[in-house]
């Protein structure tokens, strides 16, 4: 879905999402597919969605 989404190359995903989940950014559970979401008890991103939450770039959870 996020290579649609993005048009980014497969590999290139791969990478960035084991680097988010290196740094804790992104949180990796493993079903039939690895799945990913963020880690929103990671002070950074916390602090990354009150902003963009703020600035109205994305709506309330």
């Amino acid at each position: 879905m996020l290579q649609k989404k993005t048009g980014l190359k497969r590999d290139d995903i791969k990478n960035n999402l084991d680097d988010l989940v290196k740094i804790g950014w992104v949180r990796q559970v493993k079903y039939a597919n690895a799945m990913f979401g963020l880690n929103v008890e990671n002070e950074y991103v916390s602090a990354l969605l009150l902003f963009f939450r703020q600035t109205g770039y994305i709506g309330q959870p």
